[in-house]
């Protein structure tokens, strides 16, 4: 029996076999627990609904999270099989492929750099407006980081940034939650996550 039977993990982020978030939700299910997935767009949907069934799961959800009302529609529908969970991953990042182009400087633009944090940082703290209700005692949410404040990647321009906003997420959690609920947050920190060298 694993670390993390009888737990429900909600996960977020995954769209192939080398997403973070497949590796995490691997070892999730090896520990036990029963997991949730969701997906942006019809495009990921099967996929999705493929790797949530080898990992034992058949809740499988629409969210963007671009969208407020997409993200209310979701825990909407997941209260409806879960009322409460243990869990969250976040595990999403995303900047327009025209703002990773060139010179940094040159390429980036007012809008690109707000769809970036937007979708990386800022939908973190979107789906934590929603967690207290339906989060169990002890409930522990995950979020990944970019370490870029303290080493460069130029490679990522503006979406490196939009990564490497952990603040708003430690606010959110401190505050929201605070100590006294048993609640956790959890920053996986890696100095680039594109080069590989991941293990679950």
């Amino acid at each position: 029996m694993g670390f993390l039977s009888g737990k429900r993990i909600l996960v977020t982020g995954v769209a192939s076999k080398l997403s973070i978030a497949y590796g995490i939700a691997q070892a999730m299910h090896r520990e036990g627990a029963e997991l949730a997935f969701t997906y942006q767009n019809d495009k990921l949907k099967g996929r999705v609904e493929e790797f949530a069934a080898q990992l034992g799961s058949s809740i499988v959800l629409p969210c963007d999270v671009a969208e407020d009302a997409s993200i209310d529609a979701m825990f909407a529908e997941l209260g409806n099989v879960w009322p409460k969970f243990d869990g969250f991953v976040h595990s999403i990042g995303f900047a327009p492929g025209d703002q990773l182009d060139g010179d940094y400087v040159n390429a980036v633009t007012r809008e690109g750099f707000k769809v970036a944090h937007d979708i990386s940082s800022y939908s973190f703290v979107c789906h934590g407006e929603s967690l207290p209700h339906h989060a169990e005692s002890g409930f522990c949410a995950v979020d990944l980081v970019l370490s870029g404040s303290g080493a460069r990647h130029p490679e990522l321009q503006c979406h490196g940034s939009g990564e490497s906003l952990s603040g708003s997420q430690r606010a959110l959690y401190g505050k929201r939650y605070g100590t006294g609920r048993g609640s956790r947050q959890r920053h996986l920190c890696g100095s680039n996550p594109h080069a590989g060298g991941v293990r679950y």
